[in-house]
This record gives structure tokens, sequence and C-alpha cells, in this order.
């Protein structure tokens, strides 16, 4: 019986190699981890000491290779230009603050009835609730109000976008080598 080897080329080590060793994405100093494009229509929050002082919340109407025109949360319309940026974040979407509501909810409920006596305000042939049911009863009212309330409360969640974003891409090809693309975008 014949066994067919076939010769494992230099060319297909050293591609295997450059695509499992090197980095398939660069990115520039100022680029983040989560590279999220800007759009117009995304929801951005830029700050650009140059222009304004502050940090400004809005939707980008408008982009071009010199400024990005931001339709700012009390509507009023605002040219950025980009030289005048030094932080850029974009909205990956909105979030409810159930959790965080029930934790300040439980922690509020069981401070104010860690204060209230057991007694305050019961007759006299009525049984008390101790010191530690009444904390419990703060506790867990305090949380289902705060998780109710936390609920109702949506907020964005922010990443940091590259201010001048440089993608580079290496792959193999078919056959020989590897193709490398270069992106360089605002």
């Amino acid at each position: 019986m014949r066994t067919n080897r076939r010769q494992f080329r230099p060319q297909v080590a050293g591609a295997l190699l450059t695509w499992l060793v090197l980095p398939t994405q660069a990115r520039s100093e100022g680029g983040s981890n989560t590279e999220t494009p800007v759009v117009v229509g995304s929801r951005i929050r830029v700050t650009a000491p140059t222009a304004f002082q502050g940090r400004v919340e809005g939707t980008v109407m408008e982009m071009d290779a010199s400024s990005v025109l931001v339709s700012t949360d009390d509507h009023q319309p605002l040219r950025v230009p980009q030289k005048a940026v030094t932080q850029l974040e974009v909205s990956t979407g909105r979030h409810r603050n159930a959790g965080k509501g029930l934790l300040i909810g439980a922690a509020s409920g069981t401070a104010l009835f860690a204060l209230i006596p057991p007694c305050a305000g019961s007759e006299a042939e009525q049984p008390c609730p101790t010191k530690a049911q009444m904390v419990g009863i703060g506790a867990v009212g305090g949380a289902a109000w705060g998780a109710l309330i936390g609920a109702l409360i949506k907020s964005d969640r922010w990443t940091s976008a590259p201010l001048a974003p440089t993608r580079l891409s290496l792959a193999p090809t078919r056959g020989r080598g590897v193709k490398a693309s270069l992106t360089v975008a605002w």
C-alpha cells in the first residue's frame, strides 16, 4: 500500500504563520478595541475644547472630510471641525437601569427602615416586628420600587471611536501569499 504524502510548501507555511501570528487588525494610537463607525444618524458624544466648552451629545446630521454637523440634544445644529475633536464616543444602544435601581432602592429602603423604631405607629395590642424584620421589609420594598423606577430610565451605552481610524487587514489568499488591505477614513 502506497501512502500519498504531499510536500508542505514553504509559501503555504509562511502564509499560515503570518495569518496566525500577525494581528488581523492594527489601529492607530487613538483607536479603541471596539471600532464603531460614525455615520449619519449615529448618536455621538464629542469633546472639542478649541471649538466649545464641555462635552456635546447629539445626532450626526452631516459629515465631510473636515467637519461633522451635530444636532445637539437641545436641537441646535453645531458644526465641529475634525481637527478640534479630542474625544469621540458613539452610542451602541440604550439600556434600562433596573439593576442599578434595585441596588439603590434596596440600600435606601434598608437605611430608612433601620432608622424607624419597630413599633412606631402601631396599636398596643398588635405585635411589633423586630428590627431585623423592619430592615428586611425596607430592603425588599426599596428594591422593588428601585427596580421599577430604574426600568423606566433609559441611558446610552458609549464606546470610544477612533479619531483617525486606520485598519490593516491581513488574510491568506488561495494559492500563494497574503492579501493586505489598508483602510483610512474619518
